[in-house]
C-alpha cells in the first residue's frame, strides 16, 4: 500500500501484455537529459487519497494512445498533452517516443493542486 506518490526508476510502457519489459521512466524528478529516437515511460503509482495531473509542453516526441496508456486519462492539446491518473495502488504506465532533438516542460500536479508541486525541463539529443 502506498502513502506517497511514487514514480518508479523504470516500468513497462504496456503494463497489460508485457509487464516484464522495463524502460526508463521519464517522470523520475531527478532525470532531465534523454536520448532521441528512444522508446521511455510515464510512470507513477499514487496512493488513495492523492490524484496526480502530469502535463508535457513541447514538441518531438510521441503522444501515448491506446493501447499503450495505461491507467491514465490523455487529454491532447496543441504541442501539449496532459495525463490524469486512473488508478490507486497500482501502476499506470503511458509509452513517450521521443524522436528528433527537442526538449519539452513536465509539470507535476499532485493533489488537485492549480499550480504545479514540481517542474523541470527536460532535453533529448
Amino acid at each position: 500500500m502506498y502513502t506517497d506518490i511514487f514514480y518508479p526508476d523504470s516500468a513497462s510502457w504496456d503494463v497489460e501484455s508485457a509487464p516484464d519489459y522495463h524502460v526508463p521512466n521519464i517522470l523520475v524528478k531527478e532525470d532531465t537529459l534523454f536520448q532521441a529516437y528512444t522508446i521511455y515511460c510515464a510512470a507513477a503509482i499514487i496512493p488513495h487519497d492523492a490524484n496526480l495531473k502530469i502535463r508535457f509542453v513541447g514538441q518531438n516526441y510521441y503522444t501515448p494512445t491506446e493501447p499503450y496508456c495505461q491507467g491514465w486519462q490523455y487529454y491532447a492539446q496543441s504541442y501539449a498533452y496532459t495525463l490524469y491518473a486512473q488508478r490507486w495502488n497500482e501502476l499506470m504506465s503511458a509509452e513517450i517516443y521521443l524522436w528528433d532533438p527537442g526538449s519539452a516542460t513536465i509539470e507535476y500536479f499532485e493533489n488537485d493542486m492549480d499550480t504545479p508541486a514540481f517542474t523541470k525541463i527536460i532535453t533529448w539529443n
